[in-house]
């Protein structure tokens, strides 16, 4: 082990080497300050053992100037007595201290070790840190640290890309107050999970930015423990809001019907579903109201399937202009269409079955003059909702055998 040994006093300085020595250190000897800092400049040391009392430098101001040219190398300071023990009190840069009445003992050989490996220990989590802290300025995501109360201490620099706020302007503040109204209490939830030291599954959460929009994180609770209690929490979100929109088109692409841009069977079948159940739940009645184009074939075999496209997309319009917005309007079969009506009942179900009718007679700006037929059926709660649509196809069928054009 290489050691700087930085005393005045011969006699002190006769006691170090000797004992330094004796335990195979190879030692260099600074009898002043500005000495050892020019030493620390050119030479490498494993430690240094240096006193309090130096000729150009005194106490406090010795540990304050040798750790700041040798903040990575182990320092063991020579004391007197109580007085220097208590300049060194509050001092965290000293790594050991040795009475110099027992330097002749085996004291400073197991205190030199002992501050070797603290500084070993110190340096390597002085490295982790600020790889860590390189880790987190560079990573593309949002990194947080927060009390377990859930207030804001840090944040990194992700998250001013994010958010468009400085992380000053959060510093302090609770972390859910960044949330949309309605995700606060998912992400209370989180916190609490978290401070209870398990740790909960990722969760969308929608954060908001300086300039009023919301983006989505997908946000994860990480507690930190320190013996068995959560000290803090750390919170991680990754930007997901391009994903989620593309999944959410994707969702739209796959329950849309790609010629007239109105529901698709899949999401028809949803919708029944859906609103029966609601309508199970609140004691209300599902109306549902089925088209059929008349004589659809001879539209395609007189004039071409192009035109039979061109009034698929002129009737769906005609669907589109009068469904209310809770309203789902789809195309149920080839040329079929459906319409989900929640609320509504027989007479204003039909209604708007004869509001379609007439509309799609009106039709003038197509090379022929299509027609509909539509039946209506209410499903009311208790009923099977297979046998209501079948119904209202029945009666469809019906308005077909009574002439077309009509609303049964």
């Amino acid at each position: 082990m290489r050691v700087l040994l930085v005393e005045a006093p011969q006699a002190d300085v006769q006691a170090a080497w000797e004992a330094l020595t004796t335990c195979h250190c190879e030692v260099v000897h600074a009898g002043r300050l500005d000495t050892a800092l020019a030493c620390l400049d050119v030479e490498p040391f494993d430690a240094l053992v240096s006193g309090l009392h130096l000729p150009d430098a005194d106490g406090r101001d010795v540990v304050r100037l040798l750790r700041g040219a040798a903040p990575d190398v182990a320092l063991v300071v020579l004391v007197n007595g109580n007085g220097d023990a208590a300049i060194l009190a509050d001092d965290d840069g000293v790594h050991g201290c040795v009475p110099k009445s027992q330097l002749a003992g085996p004291l400073l050989e197991r205190t030199l070790r002992q501050a070797v490996e603290r500084s070993r220990l110190g340096t390597g989590l002085a490295e982790s840190d600020a790889r860590l802290r390189l880790i987190q300025d560079h990573a593309p995501v949002l990194i947080c640290t927060l009390t377990p109360d859930g207030r804001v201490t840090s944040l990194n620099r992700a998250f001013q890309t994010m958010t468009e706020y400085s992380p000053a302007e959060w510093v302090g503040e609770p972390f859910t107050q960044l949330l949309h109204a309605d995700d606060r209490a998912v992400a209370t939830n989180l916190l609490h999970r978290a401070r209870q030291g398990e740790a909960p599954p990722s969760f969308d959460l929608r954060m908001a930015t300086k300039s009023g929009r919301h983006l989505i994180g997908k946000f994860t609770a990480v507690p930190v423990v320190h013996r068995g209690d959560v000290t803090e929490i750390m919170g991680i979100a990754l930007d997901v809001t391009e994903l989620r929109q593309l999944e959410a088109r994707e969702r739209d692409l796959s329950r849309t019907d790609y010629l007239t841009g109105l529901a698709n069977r899949r999401a028809c079948e949803e919708a029944v579903a859906r609103e029966v159940a609601r309508a199970s739940r609140e004691n209300a009645s599902v109306v549902f109201a089925l088209f059929d184009i008349d004589e659809f074939k001879t539209v395609n075999d007189t004039h071409g399937h192009l035109v039979g496209d061109a009034v698929l997309r002129a009737v769906a319009g005609v669907l589109k202009r009068a469904t209310r917005p809770f309203d789902i309007a789809g195309r149920w079969a080839g040329d079929e269409f459906l319409a989900v009506l929640p609320g509504a009942d027989l007479q204003g179900a039909s209604l708007f079955a004869e509001r379609i009718r007439a509309g799609v007679n009106a039709l003038d700006a197509l090379p022929c003059r299509p027609t509909i037929s539509a039946g209506v059926a209410e499903w009311t709660r208790g009923q099977d909702v297979a046998a209501v649509l079948d119904r209202a196809d029945r009666r469809l069928y019906d308005a077909k055998r009574a002439g077309r054009n009509r609303v049964c």
